[in-house]
């Protein structure tokens, strides 16, 4: 768990010396939203999340929600979503945790 808030720290910490052009944030966090507006070609677009959830008596957490999106040609991308750190806790006090799903998308 340190290892991974350090590493997530990093990213947070490189992302204003990566980017790459001067043009508006398209937000598409996966679960949350998802964007018809591919971005440009040639640019590389990473998000991160966090996700905070009471479902049926239980808090349930998600930690990183990486989505990378490419522009490989025009209004054509891909996205590269990397599994989260999930955790949940029932009102018992009873806790779980793993990672979630990972996925490719053209």
């Amino acid at each position: 768990m340190r290892s991974s808030l350090a590493l997530i720290g990093c990213l947070l910490a490189a992302a204003p010396c990566l980017a790459q052009v001067d043009a508006p944030l398209i937000g598409d966090r996966p679960l949350q939203t998802v964007s018809a507006v591919t971005v440009p070609v040639g640019t590389v677009q990473n998000e991160l999340g966090y996700t905070h959830a009471d479902v049926d008596g239980r808090t349930v957490q998600t930690l990183g929600e990486w989505l990378f999106r490419w522009g490989v040609v025009r209004n054509a991308e891909v996205r590269l979503v990397i599994g989260s750190l999930a955790w949940a806790e029932d009102a018992a006090g009873d806790q779980q945790q793993g990672w979630t799903d990972g996925g490719v998308a053209f």
